[in-house]
């Protein structure tokens, strides 16, 4: 039988830079993809982890001196939600190059950002920084690409 971790993690809230939620534009945004999506099929992007792989990146790449990652005991090669916080310019550059290849959304780098998986590797502390780092990097590329491209994109 396999056995789960129990102990919990509960972030500071008040040491983190949080992100304004637009939650009033949500009602917009929602009629925007449904109006998209009558008139047309949207592209999403997908296997972020193949495009990782691709990178043949190293042990060295998913650590960093933030967060002590440099000196952390475990085995960090492979949890590629990392990379956000330890190469965001890799993270960065598939989502330009799924925006590049006609991409109308594109997901966050966050397929195992939860405390659940990062405690596999000892880092269920790091979840939130994750999903907000990853969150931050999709954000920046969308509107870069939108600024680069003048294309309209829905926000």
């Amino acid at each position: 039988m396999q056995s789960f971790r129990t102990q919990t993690y509960t972030p500071d809230f008040k040491s983190l830079t949080m992100i304004p939620s637009p939650i009033s534009n949500h009602a917009k945004i929602e009629n925007e993809l449904v109006s998209a999506l009558a008139s047309r099929v949207l592209i999403i992007d997908g296997a972020m982890g193949t495009m990782i792989q691709r990178c043949k990146l190293e042990e060295s790449d998913f650590r960093s001196n933030e967060y002590q990652l440099d000196q952390h005991t475990h085995n960090l090669k492979g949890n590629n939600d990392l990379l956000s916080i330890t190469r965001p310019d890799v993270i960065s550059e598939i989502h330009r190059q799924y925006l590049e290849a006609g991409a109308d959304i594109i997901e966050t780098n966050t397929f195992n950002a939860q405390c659940i998986s990062q405690a596999d590797y000892g880092l269920e502390h790091l979840s939130y920084q994750l999903n907000l780092k990853s969150a931050q990097l999709a954000r920046q590329a969308a509107d870069e690409f939108t600024e680069k491209t003048g294309e309209i994109e829905i926000d």
